[in-house]
C-alpha cells in the first residue's frame, strides 16, 4: 500500500496545483489561498479530481512581481512533505488595460517519511489575460512546463521524458478582497495514461484532464 500511494502521489505530482496570481498582486499586498483539485481519475466507476489540497501564502514585492509559497496538505496525509516557491512577473499590460500577459517559474519540492527521498522539479509557466469588462475579473490561457531532472522515475525504470506540458484555461472572479478561481488543464497530453496505478482520464488515451478550485484572500 505504501508504495502504491508513492507511486500515485508522485505521478499526480504535475497536477498538485493550480496556477498562482496570473495578475500580479498590488505592490504590498498580502494573499492567503487555500486550493483544491488535480487530475482527474475513475474512483468507483465516478470521474473525480485528485483531492489535492494545499494552503499558501503570497506578497505583492512590486507592482509587477509577486512570489509565492504552498503547503500540500493532502501529501502530508500521506507522508509525503511537499512545497513548492516561486515568483509570477507580469511582462506585458497593467491594471488599466484590457489584456495582459505574466509568467511564473517556481519550484516544487517533496520529502517521502518512509525513505528519506527529496526530489524537486522546476517548472515554468507562461499566461495571457484579458479583464472582463469594467471589473477586475478575468479569463485566461496558458501553457506550463513541469521538468523531471531525474535519470530515473519509480522503481528504478528509466525516466524517457524530461518535460510535461500541460495547455490550461480559467476564469478568476474577482470580489472586493477576495478571488475565486477556476482552471481547466490537459496534462501531459501526447503521454499515454494507462497502464498506471490509478485510471487517469484524458483525451484519446492520452495524459489527463485536471479541474481546480482556488479561493485566495487578499489584504
Amino acid at each position: 500500500m505504501k508504495k502504491l500511494i508513492y507511486v500515485f502521489l508522485f505521478f499526480g505530482l504535475i497536477s498538485c496545483g493550480p496556477s498562482r496570481y496570473i495578475v500580479p498582486l498590488d505592490k504590498g499586498e498580502h494573499a492567503v489561498s487555500a486550493s483544491l483539485g488535480g487530475a482527474m481519475i475513475e474512483f468507483a466507476g465516478a470521474p473525480i479530481p485528485i483531492p489535492n489540497t494545499s494552503l499558501g501564502y503570497a506578497y505583492g514585492v512590486e507592482e509587477n512581481v509577486t512570489t509565492f509559497g504552498n503547503l500540500y496538505t493532502t501529501s502530508m496525509m500521506y507522508g509525503v512533505f511537499q512545497l513548492d516557491g516561486g515568483a509570477t512577473w507580469r511582462f506585458f499590460g497593467n491594471d488599466s488595460t484590457a489584456w495582459g500577459s505574466s509568467a511564473s517559474g517556481f519550484v516544487n519540492m517533496a520529502f517521502d517519511k518512509w525513505e528519506g527521498n527529496f526530489k524537486a522539479w522546476p517548472v515554468l509557466e507562461w499566461n495571457v489575460y484579458r479583464f472582463l469588462g469594467n471589473t477586475k475579473s478575468y479569463a485566461s490561457l496558458g501553457l506550463g512546463s513541469w521538468f523531471e531532472l531525474s535519470g530515473k522515475k519509480a522503481h528504478d525504470q528509466k525516466q524517457n521524458e524530461h518535460v510535461l506540458l500541460y495547455p490550461q484555461a480559467g476564469i478568476t472572479w474577482v470580489r472586493n478582497a477576495w478571488n475565486f478561481e477556476f482552471q481547466f488543464r490537459w496534462l501531459a497530453p501526447g503521454r499515454a495514461n494507462l497502464p498506471n496505478a490509478v485510471t487517469y482520464l484524458g483525451f484519446g488515451g492520452q495524459g489527463a484532464a485536471g479541474v481546480y478550485f482556488n479561493f485566495v484572500r487578499r489584504f
